[in-house]
């Protein structure tokens, strides 16, 4: 009988590893291949930075321009925005908008739009947002509604967890080099090293 419940935790525990090390492998996939039609920058690029973000968030919009100048400046690296939900409904509106303006193909004029713009996501200013970035609204308001950007930001949050993400913003650059605000906001020079990094690691 002893044995016989040896052999049974034994199994649960095997299923519980191998359920752990595909959760494991699903998250990491999820970084080193995001949805091509979210993700910007040189097509041969030789790194991909994902940034866990939420667009309500003074410190994600905070980094912003130091994160953009340093892509501009090294040339080859691509960005991943991931935006979360958010406590504060402009941030969940907004991820909700990046995703919908990225199946229009509008993702990078998205993610710079709200990061660069104050917080005033309603239903009144959709037809308004929709217009600057250049997409018909009914295409707009039918990808808003998608169930693929409800998808898309809960594997992000699914990611994020795996890897213990734990604040806004948190960036993975390469699939190994994470890096949290709580160390730092980092400058755009801070950036650089990062990707130099993040290079010898791979």
């Amino acid at each position: 009988m002893a044995l016989r419940l040896f052999y049974v935790f034994l199994l649960i525990l095997i299923g519980i590893l191998a359920y752990r090390a595909y959760i494991f492998y699903d998250a990491r996939q999820s970084l080193t291949n995001p949805p091509a039609t979210f993700v910007f920058g040189p097509e041969d690029a030789d790194l991909v930075v994902n940034e866990f973000l939420d667009y309500a968030c003074p410190y994600c919009k905070e980094v912003h321009p130091a994160l953009k100048e340093a892509i501009a400046q090294d040339g080859n690296v691509r960005l991943a925005p991931r935006p979360l939900l958010s406590r504060n409904p402009n941030g969940t509106g907004a991820a909700y908008i990046f995703y919908a303006a990225g199946m229009s193909g509008k993702a990078e004029e998205a993610h710079n739009f709200l990061m660069e713009n104050e917080d005033d996501i309603t239903d009144e200013r959709l037809p308004e947002i929709a217009e600057t970035l250049g997409i018909e609204f009914e295409e707009f308001k039918a990808n808003l509604t998608s169930t693929k950007t409800r998808d898309y930001i809960t594997d992000n949050y699914n990611t994020f967890n795996t890897f213990g993400g734990s604040g806004t913003p948190t960036f993975f650059i390469g699939p190994d080099l994470m890096y949290m605000s709580e160390d730092g906001l980092p400058d755009t020079q801070k950036f650089l090293e990062l990707f130099d990094e993040a290079r010898a690691m791979q």
